[in-house]
């Protein structure tokens, strides 16, 4: 259980948040995306800690092309600035702190499909189950090479209505 407290480290570089997080690693990285010295993205390739720390971004202009290259790249979110979200960011992280522990920590793979059934995230179970070099690798056909895509399109619609989660058994070969 954690607790609602948070110690908070502010740095206004990237260059600075490197330094301090190899210091003193966090348990969650929050950073602008604009920032003096670099883009807050520059902090998912330059710590080499994102299988270690989650990442969120944050910025006062919504931009789905950005967000979606950020996720890709490992940034377990990406916010918009308003006074909502920084009167919510408590729980956001409380939200974010869990989820980033049982996707990282599950000792079974774990993927979550859009509606269009495209797999936008999956976890590093998954990626070293299926021996992947990059994450351009993973594909549904990948996961699911003896299924038809419309037979776990009826699997999911079944758990979006029931909210029964299914379990999948792969095989490698």
């Amino acid at each position: 259980n954690r607790s609602d407290k948070y110690t908070l480290t502010h740095a206004t570089t990237v260059e600075n948040a490197i330094s301090q997080i190899k210091n003193n690693p966090p348990d969650i990285i929050i950073s602008d995306l604009i920032l003096p010295d670099a883009e807050g993205i520059c902090l998912i390739s330059n710590t080499n800690t994102i299988d270690l720390i989650p990442i969120v971004l944050m910025t006062s202009f919504g931009n789905e092309e950005y967000a979606v290259k950020a996720i890709k790249m490992g940034a377990l979110d990406y916010l918009v600035k308003s006074p909502e979200m920084f009167n919510d960011l408590p729980n956001l992280v409380n939200k974010f702190l869990d989820n980033w522990y049982i996707f990282n920590r599950s000792p079974f793979a774990i993927f979550e499909l859009d509606q269009e059934f495209n797999i936008v995230y999956f976890n590093k179970t998954l990626f070293n189950i299926f021996k992947l070099k990059n994450n351009t690798e993973i594909a549904f056909n990948t996961l699911f090479f003896d299924q038809s895509k419309e037979t776990i399109i009826k699997h999911a619609q079944n758990v979006f209505q029931t909210r029964e989660y299914l379990q999948f058994e792969c095989t490698l070969i």
